[in-house]
């Protein structure tokens, strides 16, 4: 697997990507797009800087202006690629994976994601080139933002979401770049009593890995939500565009599960609409937007896809298993700080908790995304579980089957060497069955 993926570019530091590296994505990012000017922003990883510096040389030797934003959450860099006007931008991020990760995530005007299937596969034959064979005309400009404070972010998501009621929430940070996000946005939320975790920024994660859909991770959060009894708790990945749930029993929500919450009361105000989400979703979720009056319509996984199919059917809503959270108001682009926000103003109007809100969705057993090394042929570790099995067949992204009874879904991952196996059953008893039938096809095969 090359350091392109489905969705970005991303690898491991100094092997894979490099200096030269960035300065040919940045020449290669101008001659995709045609971009007169580009945002850059980074997260807070320890290789980002140096990158940033060999990527803005890449564009302005192509004659185009980069425009350096410094710092920024993936949805703050989102943020001000669609309201500053830039003809496109790059987000120098490896969002969830380890230190030794980093890369980019490259956007067109408006914050429109490239995903392979909208650029990034004529952007890897370009890397392929001779740097020299992708020289312009001219020298552009780099400026210094004056617009990038997390402050104006957050006045614009305070914007969407208004609360009133007293909570206490716990925010694990992971020493990511929700640290440097969250202090702006909480001042317009003064009624809220904060307890933050892991607010310092440090790209060698020194607590525990950014990845807030691994329940490993969320330990220290669970533990502080119990003590301080509070109301919710929210993790986030590296970058910040992705969101863990933690109700006030301490208990994980599934993205999905918030997804179902999210689409429901949304749904109660303004029915008939279509809301998106990936194929690794409960079932549930599909049956809930539909009893709501709303058409469900399921997709493949991966922030890009999402976000292009949410736009292309005018959903206003839309989410992954993974964390990612979706709204038209924010461009049809993933901000879980919309969505906590969200999740609280519900509770508010409600009068309920997270544990009460969801308890109706929780109709199947299962769910939890099980990770395999890729074997040399995924393709025919697939096909071989595909044969064993009689039932309803999707291939819209890797292998979907229903049974009636259970149903699964086998896929490779799109940012890492991974098959990822998610099953749901009807009973406890069948879901652990199928569970170590699975698992057993998969190793055996692999």
């Amino acid at each position: 697997m090359g350091i392109v993926k489905a969705y970005d570019i991303r690898g491991v530091v100094p092997t894979e990507i490099d200096a030269s590296i960035a300065n040919k994505v940045g020449k290669a990012v101008v001659a995709l797009t045609g971009a007169k000017s580009i945002l850059i922003a980074n997260d807070m990883r320890v290789s980002s800087p140096a990158l940033e510096y060999a990527l803005k040389y890449g564009i302005i030797g192509q004659g185009t202006d980069a425009h350096i934003a410094g710092l920024c959450s993936t949805p703050q860099f989102y943020w001000l690629l669609a309201t500053s006007g830039y003809d496109a931008g790059i987000m120098i991020t490896a969002s969830h994976n380890p230190k030794e990760y980093n890369g980019f995530k490259i956007c067109r005007k408006g914050a429109a994601p490239v995903s392979y299937e909208t650029g990034l596969a004529e952007l890897e034959q370009l890397l392929t080139k001779d740097s020299k064979d992708m020289n312009g005309k001219g020298i552009g400009r780099f400026f210094t933002m004056n617009n990038s404070s997390p402050s104006h972010y957050a006045q614009f998501i305070a914007s969407l979401v208004s609360l009133s009621q007293q909570r206490k929430v716990v925010l694990d940070a992971g020493n990511g770049m929700a640290g440097h996000t969250l202090p702006s946005l909480l001042t317009h939320y003064p009624m809220l009593d904060i307890h933050p975790l892991y607010f310092t920024l440090d790209g060698t994660f020194p607590n525990h890995e950014a990845n807030p859909i691994k329940e490993e991770n969320l330990t220290v959060l669970k533990k502080n939500v119990l003590e301080k009894k509070a109301d919710l708790g929210v993790a986030f990945d590296g970058d910040a565009d992705r969101g863990g749930f933690v109700d006030e029993q301490g208990k994980f929500v599934s993205a999905d599960m918030i997804l179902c919450l999210l689409a429901t009361d949304y749904l109660a105000k303004h029915p008939s609409v279509p809301i998106v989400y990936d194929v690794r979703s409960t079932k549930a979720l599909g049956e809930a937007i539909g009893q709501h009056g709303g058409v469900p319509v399921v997709w493949k996984g991966g922030h890009s896809r999402i976000k292009h199919k949410m736009i292309e059917v005018q959903a206003p809503l839309g989410g992954e298993k993974s964390g990612h959270f979706f709204f038209k108001d924010f461009f049809s682009a993933d901000c879980p700080d919309v969505a906590w926000l969200r999740v609280l103003q519900i509770m508010e109007e409600r009068r309920k908790s997270l544990s009460e809100l969801v308890e109706s969705f929780k109709k199947y057993y299962g769910g939890e995304e099980l990770n395999f090394p890729v074997p040399n042929d995924p393709q025919a570790v697939m096909k071989k579980v595909e044969q064993m099995y009689s039932g309803s067949v999707m291939y819209l992204d890797g292998l979907s089957m229903d049974m009636g009874e259970w149903w699964f879904n086998l896929r490779p991952s799109n940012t890492e060497p991974l098959l990822r196996l998610n099953i749901e059953s009807k009973t406890q008893r069948l879901y652990e069955e199928k569970k170590k039938e699975v698992i057993a096809l998969i190793t055996g095969l692999s």
